[in-house]
């Protein structure tokens, strides 16, 4: 992304109430067609693994969370 490559990457996961990710998530949804850039994306969620565990409050066993990611590309681009 630094040498201005240009991608859009989706990614799917869920944080599971003690703020882990299920093996094999995240799940690339939309790839941006070059590796180091979705490789990117994927790590940047596994890195942050383990999240904080969900509210006490939150009564469902995990949130499902898509992600887009955006390299060099504007917000309001279409």
């Amino acid at each position: 992304a630094r040498l201005g490559d240009r991608g859009r990457v989706m990614l799917r996961f869920r944080i599971m109430r003690d703020g882990g990710l299920p093996e094999g998530e995240p799940i690339l949804e939309m790839t941006s067609g070059k590796q180091p850039l979705d490789r990117a994306a994927a790590a940047s969620i596994t890195a942050s693994n383990p999240f904080d565990p969900l509210p006490t409050a939150y009564t469902r066993p995990y949130i499902e969370l898509r992600f887009i990611f955006l390299y060099n590309i504007p917000l309001n681009s279409q």
